[in-house]
């Protein structure tokens, strides 16, 4: 396969907020699969918050400063060489922010086609790396039982959005938290009110207890203040 690849590549670690400088576009030649290797067009990217962590040298596993930036990708596979994918597969992978990925199979899996009846982009949220840490965070780790009290620390985000929903089908009493009001100022109505109004529709729709900026602290809980299920890094212990 011959042809260009565009790469966004960090050229620069942000210091606050990140800069159009920061990044650089590059085009590069269409990579060739060797033995064992396939070659992945991009087709869904995903835009988190934790790319930015991944930005700094400080992080556990930073982005090099003139690599490709690292996104959740799905896409499908046009020139195969392993054993394990066939050309037409789609498949989910740390591809980064290209259009061509070349990859040995390491950490990629097969997901079904649209033409299967699921989106694809739902490998990205709710059948993806948030959705799966919701519901085994909630029923593995958590041990979810009905009746439980179950406290969402950011009702309104990728992740707390599925485990409240999965919570309240389980039965229990779910506790949303999105933001405050002051958390708003200073920033444009633009800006705002779509943030507000998301906020306020996935509480409705996931959460039985205290809407989001609620002054008093917890007042729907009937049994006090709850036991919540904090995120924790790789190979550390999950906190309680």
């Amino acid at each position: 396969m011959t042809g260009t690849n565009r790469q966004f590549r960090l050229k620069a670690r942000p210091s606050g907020p990140f800069k159009d400088s920061d990044f650089e576009l590059v085009q590069t030649p269409t990579p060739v699969p060797g033995d064992g290797e396939l070659l992945v067009k991009v087709t869904h990217l995903s835009i988190d918050p934790a790319m930015r962590g991944w930005m700094n040298a400080g992080h556990v596993t930073p982005v090099d400063v003139g690599a490709v930036m690292r996104a959740i990708t799905i896409g499908q596979v046009v020139h195969s060489r392993h054993p394990g994918f066939a050309e037409g597969n789609f498949v989910h992978g740390t591809f980064g922010v290209q259009e061509f990925a070349l990859s040995d199979g390491t950490g990629v899996y097969k997901v079904h086609s649209e033409e299967e009846g699921t989106s694809l982009a739902a490998y990205l949220g709710v059948l993806g790396m948030t959705g799966m840490t919701a519901y085994f965070g909630l029923l593995d780790v958590g041990g979810l039982a009905a009746d439980d009290v179950v406290l969402v620390s950011g009702a309104a985000g990728a992740v707390g959005s599925v485990a409240g929903q999965i919570a309240n089908i389980k039965g229990a009493h779910v506790i949303g938290i999105a933001a405050r009001e002051s958390s708003s100022a200073g920033r444009s109505p633009s800006t705002t009110t779509p943030i507000r109004s998301w906020a306020r529709a996935t509480i409705r729709l996931c959460c039985t207890g205290a809407p989001p900026w609620q002054a008093s602290p917890f007042p729907h809980s009937p049994t006090g203040i709850p036991r919540p299920l904090r995120r924790c890094r790789s190979g550390s212990p999950p906190v309680s």
